[in-house]
Formats: structure tokens, sequence, C-alpha cells
């Protein structure tokens, strides 16, 4: 179950997989809505932007999802998610429980399959995709698509 700050009052911590155009916008927003960020992306400037917006840039993708309540994958394609997911450092850095949001452009039926062998590894898996380009990502109003645990 993911902490809130209401509940506990103790920060909540996110991993953020991708600072892209819509993942950087979106977790640039939340240090200063009291969750702390920890995110990877493959350029540096991405994980610099997300440092000067008060978060953690790490330098791979299991630094950022190691301790993390939640992990936030803003991915390209639902081959790149499990690529990513499936990454044995990856799976090795997040304890039991972590839940994994998935926000990239996926297929259902993979995220169906993705959500069953993390299940395994006690991973939970909440299909969550979004739209609203870089502009609802600024304003932080991207549209959810629908939220179901895969």
């Amino acid at each position: 179950m993911i902490r809130t700050m209401s509940e506990n009052r103790t920060p909540v911590d996110v991993g953020i997989i991708r600072l892209g155009n819509t993942g950087g916008p979106m977790s640039a927003r939340l240090p200063a809505r009291g969750f702390v960020v920890h995110g990877f992306d493959l350029s540096a400037e991405a994980r610099q932007q997300l440092q000067a917006a008060g978060g953690r840039a790490c330098d791979n993708r299991a630094a950022a999802v190691t301790d993390a309540d939640a992990v936030i994958l803003m991915l390209p394609s639902s081959d790149v998610v499990e690529q990513v997911v499936l990454d044995n450092d990856v799976l090795a850095a997040m304890r039991p429980g972590t839940v994994m949001i998935d926000m990239s452009s996926s297929i259902p039926g993979k995220t169906v399959q993705l959500a069953a062998k993390l299940q395994a590894s006690g991973l939970p898996l909440l299909d969550a995709p979004v739209s609203g380009g870089v502009r609802g990502a600024r304003n932080g109003q991207p549209h959810h698509h629908g939220r179901r645990r895969a």
C-alpha cells in the first residue's frame, strides 16, 4: 500500500524512470508537494532538471527504484517497459509491495502478462496511461485513461 503524506506525515518515496517530455515535468512537480523523488533518465540534462526541481537524480535505474514506495514508468512502448522492469538489477532493488505504475504507451495485453510476472515477485502493477502531452504534464493536468490493476 502506498503511504500518503496525510496518513503518516512522512515523505512518500517515488522512483521515476524516464524524465522525458512528460515524465520530466510530472516529476518536477512532486518534490514541492512533499514527495521524495528519485529519477533516472539516459539524458544527463533531464537528470539535472530533476535535481534543480528538488528531486534526486540517479545514475542508473536500480538507484532510482531503491527504497521507493512506488515506481512510475514513463516509457515509449510495452517492449521497453518489460525490458526495464524485468532487469535483474531493477528487480533486486525493489522491495516486495513496491507499486509499479505504468504510465507508458503500452499494449494492454502485454501489460497484463507483465503484471503476472511481477506479482510472483510481490510487485503489483498499476496500468495508468496518460495523455495531455507536455502541456498537461507541466500544468499538472495530464489526462488519465484509466486506472486499473493489471
